[in-house]
């Protein structure tokens, strides 16, 4: 063999190896860049937010408790947006899929537990996933900071600071400080899982917290997140009697255990908000035809723990409207389809009398 022979040899071979090298990685960049809600994207998701997190000079320990909160989040669902996900499917589907998701904590607090089912599939729609833990994100809130949001606690264990000073808390805080510490004089200052924090919110304004919660213990806390918001909605839709007894059991109710919470300051500004966004859903679900959909009790229950006296319990008078009223159509159809019956009967009969008797002409 020839030194120019050994020469082009080993110019093919470098070119062969350099087009497949190019071949392979643009193959796989195509792979990542299409990948939009995978591991890959949440790995470029990560990055970026690494990216921002440097590029702001934001304090180490925010950054773990960021990057904490996202891991965890990636963990529980597998997808970048969960609710997202979800959005293409319809409303009935997505309901059940939160329930499904998510009905173990609402099994483990009793003033959920104790709900109707569709009651129950609403909170779970709206309820969101956060994780703390005494390394990575201590601290769930402090005392003066702002938020409408309540807690309730999947696992892990938290603890509660009362302030010393309350002149930090607005005006509502300051008059239910005496019924606050009375709260937790009852049901403790540990709290696990199946209780709940955060509910004085319902009865503030402006959203000052009014205590200092911290996780404690190694295992890390799993919090599901319900807006203020959101709670007024699914009570607009329970009723003005029903909302007002969910939201004064949330109040003077912690799992198993009671305390007087029966004067706090705030509640009579919360029960004309349910009542006013109540009104607006009648006078909406009268301009739409009246359509059955809008009567949040009328979706049958099919899980196995609901039993026909739990139904008959829960069930509301405009629920018993629909279903007398479905009743009754129900009938007018039987009776007609029988009376349908009947005359297709009639007809088989005098056909085959016609029959014989064109038969026997014939013979």
């Amino acid at each position: 063999m020839s030194e120019l022979e050994t020469i082009w040899e080993n110019i093919v071979v470098l070119v062969g190896a350099c087009f497949l090298a190019g071949l392979i990685g643009g193959f796989g960049a195509y792979l990542v860049e299409s990948d939009t809600i995978g591991f890959n994207s949440f790995k470029e998701k990560i990055t970026q937010l690494k990216q921002y997190l440097s590029y702001r000079h934001i304090p180490d320990d925010m950054q773990a408790s960021i990057l904490f909160f996202h891991h965890c989040r990636w963990k529980d669902s597998q997808t970048l947006d969960e609710r997202e996900t979800l959005s293409i499917l319809p409303e009935p589907l997505q309901l059940d899929i939160s329930f499904a998701v998510k009905q173990r904590v609402i099994r483990l607090v009793p003033i959920l537990d104790t709900l109707p089912d569709i009651v129950q599939k609403r909170i779970a729609h709206c309820l969101i996933l956060q994780v703390y833990s005494l390394r990575h994100h201590p601290t769930i809130y402090s005392q003066g900071d702002i938020g409408f949001e309540i807690y309730f606690i999947a696992s892990g264990v938290v603890q509660i600071a009362l302030p010393d000073d309350i002149t930090e808390l607005d005006e509502t805080g300051r008059a239910n400080a005496d019924a606050n510490k009375q709260k937790f004089e009852s049901i403790g200052l540990i709290l696990g899982a199946g209780n709940h924090i955060g509910e004085s919110c319902l009865c503030s304004k402006s959203g000052v917290r009014q205590e200092t919660i911290v996780c404690r213990g190694l295992e890390k806390v799993e919090l599901y997140v319900l807006q203020k918001d959101d709670l007024n909605d699914i009570c607009s839709l329970m009723g003005p009697e029903s909302g007002s007894k969910l939201k004064h059991a949330l109040l003077s109710r912690n799992k198993s255990n009671w305390h007087s919470f029966d004067d706090i300051a705030g509640i009579d500004d919360w029960e004309n908000e349910v009542s006013s966004s109540t009104e607006h859903l009648t006078s909406r679900q009268n301009s739409l035809d009246k359509r059955s959909s809008f009567f949040p009790w009328a979706t049958p229950t099919t899980g196995a723990r609901s039993t026909e006296n739990r139904r008959r319990s829960s069930v509301s008078q405009p629920q018993r409207r629909f279903s007398s009223v479905s009743s009754d159509i129900l009938q007018k159809q039987f009776a007609e389809q029988r009376n349908r019956l009947k005359q297709y009967e009639q007809q088989q009969s005098s056909d085959s009398d016609s029959d014989s008797s064109s038969s026997s002409e014939i013979v």
